[in-house]
């Protein structure tokens, strides 16, 4: 029974609550690690996104704390700034200021330019100056009639921004990375991969994408062993026609007006083409599908045969539309083909379903026939004709087996890309995605190197620069994988790695599975060089840059500009173009500052990259420049077993000591596992999970005082209550460490116990009023109790002017009797004190008389129910008492028994007095007179051997030669009461012998 309340003891103790603890925080980190691709979707609000977040906190704080440090030398900012919108005018530019920019900075050998914006329309600033210099030419009469086509065709090439624009691209196509963003992203189910692909197949995006010089390479298998027939793409791709074309002729029918102001644009070429053609014409126009334009549109007039002569068409189509219509039905163009991936392949596929949406299209046989001709089992039919395998298995069972084999892609894919004009793209050779990675707090922590549609990878801006810059390839290494708690099957990023031109792997980026990399901050803004686009336009071999350089007397970043020679700081220089200024509103949130320009973060991402590649190539670099962050790859696997190590170690401090000492603990631990992180980690460029170390400190603290506090400590603060009044401060923490070591309610054990009085205290307080006699037993009672105190003892209670004190309880030693001792001689240098300052003060003197006896006692709470007292109670007790007022008979102050004696001889010098039958005992007791530790001082030491031989004579009962020895004592101390009362002894016993049995033991007739 005993072994088993231990043990239930165990299971309620602050340790067992903090191994609890330990462990839920363990499982969290399990279950954290599971979920980490879904903690990244801000709209996760699970436990693990809110470690996520708090994660993301602790990153900023950690960069933060890291500081500024210098990025890459060759990367810098190309910005349109304040300074250039005041010289320069608004943005947008005119297409032919850009060109003039990129020209001057290409001849001035800088590496490679990123724009960090896009061309996505067509420049129309050009018609009024183009108008103005036409009437400006006829005002002044400098041309003539016959004159006019020609000055017209000059100020048409002059006015075609585009074009001027473009031939510079072509130009310069090695060295520029051009702009484009994903228009939305979603995620979307394996099965939908087809349908996905069969619609970006169609876009103009995808066609922009295929010109690229050095497209991201992809290593995935999305359909692998699906069996999945032959010519599916081809059969989407007839419906999403024409589902695209009854979307666009619904919104004409709602919008005749735009129709006419098409024709009326169109002018001479929309007498070739029929107004119900416009929504087929749309939907190519829209999609810039030009060859298919002309596939169309030819069939109508030979003049179509000519592509400049469709894109020319189209674009005038284009232009009947305002920005607003256009914008509409594009949305509305795009949005069919996207809406039916939503539905393919499910209860919503109307293709599936035919027999359920056959009523849409009563009203149209047309419609029905086409509707007919492309539901999924007419196709199946056809493909069984070509295809006899096909035919053995029905194409429902087909569709289910095709869902059910195919894996969600983890990497978000967007709806479509926003992409440069047709004349601009056609002259590109490079293009980099740009787009904000946003985490749920706004922040930009993140960036993602790739962005997909179907199965097609795009790069980011800053990738695109770094291949461009190196000249290396990346490729994409995408497989299989049971992802998450449930080990759900999904397609997942494996490796990220850049290639140099003969296929050797350069560099591995640390991508977590869905193809985001964490951004290495330089620092704040201006941690790269800002260079002014309109200095670069400017004329002069000068140009002013800003930048944030060491202040090395104050350790401060600070701003600062200076001017440098155009060729010299521009030389192979990796330029990002974007606007700074204020005005365009490119700012973001990111670890170190709230308003930062967003072409920035595409810097740094570009910087990152060029430090990594340093570094693999050996190059020497300062520590500190930032290269990507990277998660340890070990670190969800150890993460639980260093949670639960470090959880039962604190659990263990924290269990043993006080809360102010936890405090301590808690936050020396904290700080600890700060800088290792710090040091060994963050510093190497590792980001590890912090939280939940820090966590675990924290919440282990928190959890564990209050329990304390609610529980042991409250049990302490009573102990400490009641015993801090009996004992010194030192047992007391003894006490309130482990409890156990006191048992309430009595325990028997050896103890040495002291009886203190004050020697005719009872005449003393007659000669003093009540005030001075307490103020006088105070002072005599204060300074002994102290002493009881600084020696171990435990005050047991106050008789009036007499000390009750006892050694060994509550917390047990085997010395006591030695702390006994030592106390009681300490008492008596303390008295002389004491009589010297009463004397000073004209008051009475005081004496004492001290007893001491060592044995079994009980002791305990003792009382009742409702006042308890901490002491001791027995014989041995009593004997205590007795030994106390036998210092009257012999004219001592310090009494011992012959146990104390047995206890401390060897340290103790000590005079055996007498033999004593103490009134209500028989056994007779030895007593000795305590004199002093270790040697004894003179004159005492010159009485005791002469004392001693005379006491040993008494009791042979030969008390004349006893009276000689005790003679020769007092010689030496003539004031020895002790020897005074033998030597009268020994005069009564020899005039009245002593009865024949007789056996020395003096009988006391009083208390």
């Amino acid at each position: 029974m005993k072994s088993l309340k231990k043990f239930a003891s165990y299971l309620i103790s602050p340790f067992a609550l903090g191994v609890v603890v330990s462990g839920a925080i363990a499982y969290a980190s399990l279950v954290y690690y599971g979920n980490r691709g879904a903690a990244f979707n801000k709209e996760h609000k699970t436990l693990s996104g809110f470690v996520q977040e708090m994660h993301e906190k602790t990153v900023d704080w950690r960069l933060r704390a890291r500081g500024a440090a210098l990025g890459s030398d060759r990367v810098a900012i190309l910005a349109v700034d304040d300074e250039s919108l005041r010289l320069e005018g608004r943005w947008p530019w005119p297409r032919d200021k850009v060109a003039k920019l990129v020209d001057r900075t290409m001849m001035y050998g800088a590496k490679a330019i990123a724009f960090d914006v896009i061309f996505s329309e067509e420049d129309n600033n050009s018609a009024l100056p183009a108008l103005t210099r036409l009437k400006t030419a006829f005002e002044q009469q400098r041309t003539v009639a016959s004159e006019i086509p020609n000055l017209i065709e000059e100020e048409t090439s002059i006015a075609d921004l585009d074009r001027i624009f473009a031939t510079t691209i072509a130009a310069n196509q090695d060295h520029l990375i051009m702009g484009s963003y994903p228009d939305g992203e979603v995620t979307t189910s394996g099965f939908q991969e087809l349908c996905l692909d069969a619609n970006y197949a169609r876009t103009y995006a995808n066609r922009y994408w295929k010109r690229e010089a050095s497209p991201l390479a992809v290593i995935d298998t999305p359909l692998q062993n699906l069996n999945y027939p032959r010519g599916i793409t081809e059969h989407l791709s007839q419906y999403f026609m024409t589902m695209e074309s009854s979307s666009a002729s619904d919104w004409f029918e709602k919008n005749t007006q735009a129709s006419e102001r098409i024709t009326k644009s169109l002018g001479p070429v929309a007498t070739k083409l029929d107004p119900e053609m416009y929504p087929a014409i749309s939907v190519m126009s829209l999609s810039n599908d030009f060859l298919q334009g002309r596939d169309l549109l030819s069939q109508i007039d030979p003049a179509f045969e000519d592509l400049e002569f469709v894109r020319t068409t189209f674009s005038r189509f284009n232009k009947g539309l305002d920005k607003k219509e256009f914008a509409t039905l594009q949305s509305k163009i795009r949005k069919a083909g996207f809406d039916y991936c939503a539905r393919f392949f499910t209860d919503d596929d109307e293709l599936l379903n035919i027999d359920k949406y056959k009523k849409m299209y009563t009203d149209s046989p047309e419609a029905m026939e086409i509707f007919n001709a492309l539901s999924w089992e007419a196709f199946w039919k056809e493909y069984a004709q070509k295809d006899p395998e096909a035919g053995k298995e029905d194409y429902r069972t087909a569709i289910a087996r095709i869902v059910k084999q195919t894996a969600p892609n983890g990497i978000l894919q967007a709806v479509d890309f926003a992409v440069n004009i047709p004349l601009l793209s056609e002259s590109t050779l490079h293009t980099g995605l740009f787009n904000a990675v946003l985490d749920s707090d706004g922040s930009i922590r993140r960036t993602r190197l790739f962005t997909r549609h179907g199965n097609n990878y795009a790069p980011s801006l800053a990738l695109k620069a770094f291949l461009v810059d190196r000249g290396y390839s990346a490729v994409a290494k995408i497989d299989y994988e049971n992802v998450g708690r449930h080990e759900a099957r999904q397609k997942v990023l494996r490796a990220f790695e850049i290639m140099d031109k003969d296929g050797n792997t350069k560099l591995r980026i640390p991508t977590d599975e869905t193809g985001h990399v964490m951004i290495n901050y330089s620092g704040p803004q201006a941690m790269f060089p800002h260079v002014s686009a309109t200095e670069v336009l400017s004329d002069g071999d000068s140009m002013r840059i800003t930048l944030r350089t060491k202040n090395e007397s104050t350790g401060l970043w600070e701003h600062r500009s200076k001017r440098v020679n155009k060729r010299e700081f521009l030389k192979d220089k990796v330029l990002v173009f974007g606007a700074t200024a204020m005005a365009v509103y490119d700012l973001r949130v990111t670890p170190f500052e709230e308003n930062f320009p967003g072409v920035e973060t595409h810097a740094n991402v570009l910087s990152n990259l060029l430090v990594e590649d340093a570094r693999a190539r050996g190059e020497r670099l300062p520590a500190s420049a930032p290269g990507f962050l990277r998660i340890h790859p070990t670190e969800e696997k150890v993460m639980w077993i260093v949670l639960l190590g470090l959880g039962l170690v604190l659990s263990a401090l924290l269990s043993y000591f006080g809360s102010v000492a936890g405090l301590g603990i808690a936050t020396g631990t904290m700080a600890g596992v700060y800088f290792f992180d710090k040091i060994f980690l963050f510093n190497q460029g590792i980001v590890s999970t912090i939280v939940f170390p820090q966590a675990l400190v924290g919440i282990n603290f928190v959890t564990l005082t209050f329990y304390k506090y609610f529980t042991e400590e409250r049990k302490k603060q009573a102990l400490n209550g009641t015993f801090s009044k009996y004992v010194s401060p030192a047992i007391v923490d003894e006490i309130l460490k482990d409890p156990q070591n006191i048992e309430l309610g009595g325990k028997k054990m050896e103890l040495t116990v002291m009886f203190s009085d004050v020697r005719g205290f009872t005449t003393i307080s007659e000669k003093l009023d009540p005030r001075a006699l307490s103020d006088l037993l105070n002072s005599y009672l204060t300074p002994m109790t102290n002493l009881v105190f600084e020696h171990k003892g435990t005050l047991d209670k106050y008789m009036g002017d007499a000390i009750m004190a006892f050694w060994g309880a509550p917390i047990h030693f085997k010395d006591h009797a030695k702390h006994a001792c030592r106390c009681a001689l300490a008492m008596l240098v303390k008295l002389r004190e004491l009589q010297a300052q009463l004397r000073a003060q004209n008051l009475p003197e005081i004496d004492i008389g001290i007893g001491l006896n060592t044995g079994d006692m009980s002791v305990g709470n003792m009382g009742s129910d409702t006042v308890r007292s901490y002491t001791v109670m027995g014989d041995s007790v009593n004997l205590g008492s007795r030994l106390e007022g036998i210092n009257k008979e012999y004219g001592t102050r310090i009494i011992i028994s012959e146990f104390t004696f047995a206890a401390v001889k060897d340290s103790f010098v000590c005079r055996e007095v007498d033999w004593v039958r103490v009134k209500g005992k028989n056994q007779p007791v030895r007593i000795f007179e305590l004199i002093a530790e270790g040697k004894a001082p003179e004159p005492i030491a010159g009485v005791l051997p002469h004392f001693q031989k005379g006491f040993d004579l008494y009791h042979e009962r030969k008390f004349s030669e006893a009276i000689e020895c005790f003679n020769q004592a007092l010689a030496v101390d003539a004031n020895d009461a002790v020897t005074q009362l033998y030597v009268e002894r020994c005069q009564d016993y020899v005039s009245e012998p002593p009865p024949a049995d007789w056996d020395g033991v003096y009988v006391m007739k009083t208390k």
